[in-house]
């Protein structure tokens, strides 16, 4: 439920029980500007909308190109390869695959013929980096940074990042990553907890994912609850905000 605007009682994954671990009663957190919402999480537009969010903004090169062909016009000329061909709402990790050449692509595409698919730039290298992070009015409040190692060339896992064979919590994060997440909540304005992951390709740090969430790796490595502290202290500053009616009424 959206309250005052901005303000939420978030329902999914782990934000109540790293609110309550923080020392915090109810789980009210701020959240990002609707826009960067549906950016970033996807809703009729599937996961598409960020590329093009990042484009408009000035910050194509941060992340990976994306495309989304209709059925009926789509040229296999148009892709730098190699891509990622996968569902157009999320697999998970199942059916993934990729292309590094035109007859690639359209034998995946007729294999996938039945199913709306997304097709992105696909980085070889089999580490992959998460920055979970928290903003308020678009400053950046706290972070954890953490290292993903898969078997597969590309990163593909066969569900989700518990596949990876090598997970490591990183505590100096690099300033690349940082750089780069500090620039969107600048531009967004973000304001509320987050997750992004992505890979290096040469020294360039390229996003591949942004969900406007708590996820669930940030509640693993955030025990004692310091990651949201700080962000939650600020948000509790706000008493006018959490007194509207409807965030009363939506209180967990």
């Amino acid at each position: 439920a959206v309250c005052n605007g901005n303000i939420i009682f978030p329902a999914y994954e782990d934000a109540v029980r790293i609110a309550h671990r923080a020392g915090f009663g109810s789980s009210l957190v701020a959240a990002p500007p609707v826009d960067v919402v549906q950016a970033f999480e996807g809703n009729k537009n599937g996961k598409f909308g960020t590329y093009p969010w990042m484009k408009k903004n000035g910050m194509e090169d941060l992340t990976i190109r994306t495309y989304a062909p209709s059925r009926t016009q789509f040229n296999n000329s148009q892709v730098q390869y190699p891509v990622i061909v996968k569902p157009f709402n999320g697999g998970g990790g199942r059916n993934v695959y990729v292309a590094r050449n035109g007859r690639d692509l359209s034998k995946i595409r007729k294999h996938m013929r039945h199913e709306r698919i997304i097709i992105e730039e696909a980085i070889e290298n089999k580490n992959e980096w998460a920055l979970h992070f928290s903003a308020y009015r678009g400053k950046m409040t706290s972070t954890i940074c953490i290292r993903f190692q898969f078997s597969h060339p590309f990163g593909i896992r066969k569900t989700k990042t518990t596949d990876a064979v090598n997970t490591t919590r990183i505590r100096i994060c690099p300033s690349t990553i940082l750089s780069a997440t500090d620039a969107i909540i600048n531009k967004s304005l973000y304001h509320g907890v987050g997750c992004l992951s992505g890979k290096f390709k040469a020294d360039q740090f390229k996003i591949v994912d942004i969900n406007p969430r708590v996820c669930n790796m940030a509640a693993k490595y955030d025990r004692d609850g310091t990651f949201m502290k700080t962000f939650l202290e600020l948000i509790r500053k706000e008493p006018k905000a959490a007194e509207t009616p409807n965030c009363s009424a939506s209180r967990h």
